[in-house]
């Protein structure tokens, strides 16, 4: 990649503004990146669901596991936007195959649950770092930039959370009132039946 086929401004941007780049870009090229994200996700939950059928909750559970696996599908493409080569879905997967098997199981357990993941993930997987060369790079950026990396998390958390409660209040709104086919009482039971639990996932 070269830099002069860069599509976005090369200048320092503050934190802030940083993120601000990242939302255009992905409204930019939202359906493409969408469709990649999908590609991946839709058959590894249907996989997930099928084989967990028993045991929804812990479908899902397994499903929100798996989220640094499908996150690095929109982060390739947009590395690659940014140079003006938007890929397809098959060079994306073929892409990521060797930095799955470098990253993802460090990503699946030591570092699941670290706030700044999403932050980080781009100097293992784009920056292609590793071990203490990883370990100093991330030292170097993190007193700067680590807080703008996690309050996005949790924004986006928030969103996350939103939009599944608003999704949920939409089915109770909708439904025809004399139907009684679904309580909002019946989504807190410990016995609910195995078609909600689906609709939930």
């Amino acid at each position: 990649m070269q830099l002069d086929s860069l599509t976005v401004a090369l200048r320092q941007r503050n934190n802030w503004e940083a993120i601000d780049l990242g939302v255009a870009m992905v409204r930019a090229h939202w359906k493409r990146l969408m469709l990649g994200w999908l590609t991946l996700f839709v058959p590894v939950t249907l996989l997930i669901s099928a084989v967990l059928y028993a045991h929804p909750f812990l479908a899902s559970l397994v499903v929100w596991w798996l989220k640094p696996m499908f996150d690095r599908v929109p982060l390739f493409m947009l590395s690659r936007a940014a140079f003006g080569e938007m890929p397809g879905i098959g060079e994306t997967m073929k892409s990521l195959l060797p930095v799955w098997r470098r990253n993802l199981l460090m990503d699946l357990t030591v570092r699941r649950l670290n706030m700044a993941r999403s932050f980080d993930m781009p100097v293992r997987d784009l920056e292609g770092l590793r071990g203490k060369a990883a370990r100093k790079r991330l030292k170097d950026l993190h007193p700067r930039t680590r807080g703008s990396g996690v309050w996005l998390t949790l924004a986006c958390v928030n969103f996350e959370l939103v939009v599944s409660f608003s999704l949920v209040a939409l089915i109770f709104w909708l439904m025809p009132q004399h139907a009684n086919l679904l309580t909002p009482a019946d989504l807190f039971r410990p016995d609910r039946s195995g078609w909600l639990e689906a609709l939930l996932n």
